[in-house]
């Protein structure tokens, strides 16, 4: 489903993205999205200091497309 929310995303323009949710392996993103995100983005910038519940590795990120 994250991989098709990011395709139609493309497909209408999209240039940056956030992306709040667990990495690759995680709960948040099927492969397809994270193997997009790899091949067609890159990250622009990480919140190191983004709270999370005790139970999850989420991650606040800004990428940029390529």
């Amino acid at each position: 489903m994250t991989s098709d929310a990011l395709a139609a995303f493309e497909a209408n323009g999209g240039r940056r993205l956030a992306y709040i949710g667990e990495p690759k392996g995680g709960k948040t993103g099927d492969e397809a999205f994270f193997d997009a995100l790899d091949s067609r983005w890159r990250i622009e910038s990480e919140d190191s200091e983004f709270v999370s519940w005790w139970n999850l590795a989420d991650r606040a990120q800004g990428w940029v497309r390529r």
